[in-house]
């Protein structure tokens, strides 16, 4: 179960960071290398095979024979095994930065995958402009793995499916390795996603700090920009900030992880007071006036690496709260990387 389970997980997270170097590129066929040997992931290729990766060099890429999928990842291995005739294999030293969109590092050996992404910089730092995204997947795999071993069931909800939670924690992961500063959620309800962020964070050895806003009363009723929505308000009343707490207490969080009591527009800009600057930020409160508040708060303070990962953004509010923001920081980008999540990102950057 516990192999079925990584394997879905992992299967996710190439799903997912496909979608975000789709978005990042603007290419309908994003190119990625895989830097590294390790045979569990490897051992799920074929399955990935079917839906995302095509293992062929960038230059000879075939069109996918399945119209109804129009894309999937370009990928190119580097120190694999010489002897995989399936995924041929070429030295770390022979990539080039400037044709991928992705970089996936996992290798069995820690030592080899350390050296691996020190090399890695020193590629990277010898190329100006645009850089393409480094992934160490298997130290991104073990602290998922470590952050769901250390959830308490008894005091753990969250609203969103599996594949939403992974979404949060591989862009959370992805804005950790790159920005500094704290980690914001505004949107609460019963603090499931913020305790699995500060597991994620500690299992990964990041002692950075989580802040979670809420007015722990239930959603504010929703205003004229929202449209018709289910989000009406006077929804979500089964949280308080003590049932809250209690839940972050039975994590051993409470020294890293802050729940703020109030609405947004009120609370959140207290937060400066204490931090510098916003490394990630997962805006979900369902409604206009809780979103543009949360991007008019913390895209000031949003590192320039950072990220902000918006959910239900379908509803009609949440997206026009983006869409006000983008017009009023003309260098922010965005795009889905799941059903209803919106991330959002410095496109100087």
């Amino acid at each position: 179960m516990v192999n079925y389970l990584e394997s879905v997980f992992e299967l996710t997270v190439f799903d997912v960071l496909a979608k975000v170097a789709v978005a990042r590129s603007r290419s309908r066929r994003p190119r990625a290398a895989f830097v590294g040997f390790d045979p569990h992931l490897l051992g799920n290729l074929e399955a990935v095979h079917d839906s995302l990766i095509d293992f062929s060099n960038p230059t000879e890429a075939q069109p996918c024979s399945d119209s109804s999928a129009d894309w999937r990842l370009t990928f190119n291995c580097f120190e694999g095994r010489p002897d995989d005739k399936d995924r041929p294999s070429r030295p770390l030293g022979q990539l080039n930065p400037a044709e991928f969109d992705l970089i996936l590092v996992s290798e069995i050996d820690p030592a080899r995958g350390t050296a691996f992404l020190t090399q890695l910089k020193t590629i990277l730092a010898s190329r100006a402009g645009n850089q393409p995204l480094v992934v160490s997947f298997g130290k991104l795999r073990d602290s998922f793995q470590g952050a769901m071993m250390g959830l308490r069931p008894d005091a753990y909800f969250t609203c969103l499916n599996a594949r939403k939670t992974t979404t949060v924690a591989i862009t959370l992961w992805l804005a950790a390795a790159a920005a500094t500063g704290c980690v914001v959620e505004c949107g609460t309800f019963l603090g499931g996603t913020s305790i699995l962020m500060s597991l994620l964070l500690r299992a990964a050895g990041d002692p950075r700090r989580v802040h979670t806003f809420d007015t722990f009363e239930g959603l504010p009723k929703a205003t004229g920009p929202d449209g018709k929505t289910i989000f009406e308000g006077a929804t979500f009343t089964e949280t308080t900030l003590s049932k809250v707490t209690q839940y972050v207490s039975a994590h051993n969080l409470a020294s890293s992880l802050f729940p703020h009591k109030g609405l947004i527009q009120v609370e959140l800009p207290k937060l400066w007071n204490q931090e510098k600057e916003v490394a990630f930020c997962f805006a979900d409160t369902d409604q206009h006036a809780g979103t543009a508040a949360t991007l008019e708060t913390v895209l000031p303070r949003l590192h320039p690496r950072g990220l902000i990962l918006v959910d239900d953004y379908f509803e009609h509010g949440v997206q026009r709260a983006v869409a006000e923001s983008m017009t009023v920081y003309p260098n922010l980008r965005g795009g889905l990387v799941t059903h209803s999540m919106y991330l959002l990102w410095n496109g100087e950057n």
